[in-house]
């Protein structure tokens, strides 16, 4: 189905950062040894790589944030930063190496969509241990008066 820019502008030129999606989604499909052509997949992922996203005015630009800051991040910008398709994998590996210690040695060896998935799932553990220790302080304070 097309997109809403599509169908307002027919004739418009493909992006590059589009092609680079295209691209990269195709070699996510063929990534499989046992389906698809890994051959194929590093390939498609090389010229992918090459060609340089172009970025929206509005939307942030690569993550140069320091250690405190992407602790301090909100689980919406965290959320954010993995919904847009121009965080590069090295900036997601260096959001879950520096706020949910996740080996990047793991990381690096994950297909892009796995490691947003590790990071969704690490953020949704530290949710939960939120409203654990929430709970536990709500309980103190109920027994102690």
């Amino acid at each position: 189905m097309p997109s809403k820019n599509e169908q307002k502008e027919p004739g418009r030129p493909i992006t590059s950062a589009e092609l680079a999606r295209y691209l990269r989604n195709l070699a996510e499909l063929q990534s499989d040894p046992r389906t698809g052509n890994p051959a194929l997949a590093r390939a498609l992922q090389d010229l992918a790589s090459t060609l340089k996203p172009q970025r929206n005015a509005t939307a942030p630009g690569p993550l140069e944030a320091t250690l405190p800051d992407i602790q301090n991040l909100t689980a919406d910008q965290i959320t954010s930063r993995l919904e847009r398709f121009e965080t590069s994998k090295s900036e997601l590996i260096r959001i879950a190496r520096e706020r949910f210690s996740i080996a990047s040695s793991r990381l690096n060896k994950m297909p892009r969509k796995l490691v947003i998935e590790t990071i969704l799932d690490a953020l949704k553990h530290e949710q939960s241990l939120e409203i654990i220790e929430n709970e536990a302080e709500r309980d103190a304070r109920l027994r102690s008066s």
